[in-house]
């Protein structure tokens, strides 16, 4: 694949070409396949980012173009020797020209956050517990690909962002259309794809680590589906980052959803938390599986029902009761299992016959209460893992030796 890329301003336009050993065809995040559907994509910025590393930009075009590289990608400006020797040990691509008098780039000495807005980047900074700069992916309109996304409301979801920053945050947002590049549905080619911004702006903002919400569904559970030691290719990423002079951090990798939302109410701004990309500026839309996970997910911590009025809405989405009714395995099976065996009265709602098919219980499911610990060591450099573990000591308990097991021997399908 031979990129041509044109920055103008705080406007970064990608051009892409074809070599002929590639193809339309690729595998992205959480092993879905994907196809190239168009040519370009553009990144915009809302800082000037000066002069950028060729390392950080070689990374940035990465993080998005990486499925239908199959065995080089060419750029209009060389990178470091050491950068290039990285992708090839660990993405097994050619990526030049390389620059041999090019030094790779320093870590700086600043942290940033990715930031949706949601419960687990709030809890993320908990845990870290230091000044970090905010940074949000905004989804934009491709000139040439139609909309296949309309419910997705990406104004609304900067706006709820954007509460933040009004409270003193430092916030940046990048708006770019790379997610057209994909069919059968807007998607990031891969989750790293959302650290565009921040990896284009670490240089003028002196970033060293980048720090992600990203919990144990995502690290190690394929979002409930099963266990798999090194995620979505974390190990890759994490080299490839760091040879950027960035580091990948996750606190929460050993944390679940209900860990994360319960530390998240220790933040100063928990009350703009929102996962629903689907609702207005006033409320979540209460109709989409992140609402459905959500409420169920409250409800349980707080041993209530579900309103009544939630129910309604739920069920009104056809969607969410074919879920219902049909058998397992589920996507984000762990978290059903775990909110129905606590809900109260979730068995005389359209609920009922997805509670009855995981017949889970309280016990079985005790192990998603606590931190699992190995998370520490894989995911963590250690002055992190250290200052994450005393954190953790005012918020949750590590998992014992059988429920670390558990884990490892994960798998919806029984």
């Amino acid at each position: 694949m031979r990129v041509r890329t044109l920055t103008s301003g705080r406007k970064l336009e990608v051009a892409l070409r074809l070599d002929p050993e590639d193809d339309l065809q690729g595998s992205g995040q959480q092993e879905m396949a994907i196809q190239l559907l168009t040519d370009s994509a553009t990144i915009e910025l809302d800082a000037d980012p000066g002069r950028i590393h060729p390392d950080l930009l070689a990374l940035a075009l990465l993080a998005f173009l990486a499925p239908w590289a199959k065995r080089r990608l060419l750029l209009d400006q060389g990178v470091s020797a050491g950068f290039a020797d990285t992708v090839s040990e660990h993405v097994g691509i050619e990526i030049g020209p390389v620059d041999d008098s090019l030094p790779q780039r320093r870590p700086g000495s600043k942290h940033g956050l990715m930031y949706s807005g949601g419960p687990d980047c709030m809890a993320a900074q908990v845990l870290l517990d230091t000044p970090m700069t905010l940074f949000h992916f905004r989804r934009v309109r491709h000139p040439r690909v139609p909309n296949r996304a309309t419910r997705f409301q990406a104004g609304v979801q900067e706006a709820v962002v954007r509460r933040t920053e009004s409270r003193g945050e430092e916030l940046h947002v990048a708006r770019s259309d790379l997610e057209y590049l994909c069919l059968p549905f807007p998607t990031f080619p891969h989750w790293v794809a959302l650290t565009v911004g921040a990896v284009l702006l670490a240089e003028t903002l002196d970033l060293g680590r980048i720090a992600t919400g990203r919990n144990i569904s995502g690290i190690y559970l394929g979002w409930g589906k099963r266990f798999t030691p090194d995620g979505e290719q974390e190990s890759r990423w994490e080299a490839l980052y760091s040879a950027a002079g960035l580091s990948l951090i996750h606190p929460l990798a050993g944390a679940t959803d209900i860990v994360s939302k319960r530390i998240s109410t220790t933040y100063p701004h928990h009350d703009l938390a929102r996962s629903c990309v689907a609702g207005t500026l006033e409320a979540p839309c209460h109709r989409c599986k992140k609402c459905l996970l959500t409420e169920l997910i409250k409800a349980a911590i707080a041993g209530a029902p579900l309103p009544e009025h939630v129910v309604a809405s739920l069920s009104s989405n056809k969607s969410l009761t074919r879920l219902a009714n049909r058998p397992p395995p589920y996507a984000d099976q762990h978290l059903l299992a775990y909110t129905l065996a606590r809900v109260p009265g979730a068995e005389s709602t359209f609920l009922a016959p997805l509670k009855a098919k995981l017949a889970a219980s309280a016990d079985s499911t005790g192990w998603m209460d606590r931190y699992y610990r190995p998370a520490l060591i894989d995911r963590l450099p250690s002055d992190v893992a250290d200052q994450v573990a005393q954190r953790l000591e005012g918020h949750v308990d590590f998992m014992t030796p059988e429920e670390e097991k558990i884990v490892e021997n994960w798998s919806a399908a029984g």
